[in-house]
């Protein structure tokens, strides 16, 4: 039976499980966040922005600055961020206006950052130099206003976007074969 794998079929387990510690600690370390409202530009961004409710056409996402603002006004910000629009739209259909929902989400979100942060240097150093990178850049107290500031969960995104592009890449590098593994069993 052939199977497809990210790690060597004998280290699995053990990255399984320190990955599981990454997520937990990352939960656990801004768990205060659920407790947070809105703050500062989520008023803006999430409560005010009509864009986020579902009476109004989903193509506005696209032609709306970040702010809900037509980008071609002269009011316009001319932030365009619409894949982040797009998830607080989603959240918006999941949780209205209830702050601890999106505080979740991004601290779901975060989690997986931190994960591939981890798989990412796994890929260059030894297993327990990676695991500390990873549970380092997990806590590090610069994603503090990230977690807490919901108007800032584009910078998830950011660092998503930046890693799954470095994965890309890698895996493009090498024909295919990037760091999957195939293993037969």
């Amino acid at each position: 039976k052939n199977t497809i794998s990210i790690w060597p079929k004998g280290k699995m387990a053990a990255r399984l499980i320190l990955s599981a510690v990454i997520f937990i600690t990352c939960m656990v370390c801004y768990y205060n966040s659920l407790q947070c409202g809105f703050v500062f530009d989520d008023i803006s961004a999430i409560k005010d922005n009509r864009d986020l409710r579902p009476h109004m056409p989903l193509k506005n996402i696209f032609f709306n600055d970040f702010w809900g603002t037509p980008i071609h006004k002269e009011q316009s910000h001319k932030s365009y961020r619409p894949l982040c629009i797009l998830t607080f739209r989603w959240n918006y259909a999941l949780h209205q206006l209830e702050p601890m929902g999106y505080h979740l989400v991004n601290m779901m979100l975060h989690s997986i950052v931190c994960i591939m942060y981890f798989r990412m240097c796994s890929m260059f150093l030894p297993e327990i130099s990676s695991f500390i990178a990873a549970m380092l850049f997990a806590v590090h107290p610069i994603h503090t206003e990230a977690m807490s500031d919901l108007e800032d969960f584009d910078l998830v995104f950011e660092i998503y976007s930046r890693g799954n592009n470095y994965f890309d890449h890698v895996f493009d590098e090498n024909n295919g074969s990037g760091f999957i593994a195939e293993n037969s069993g």
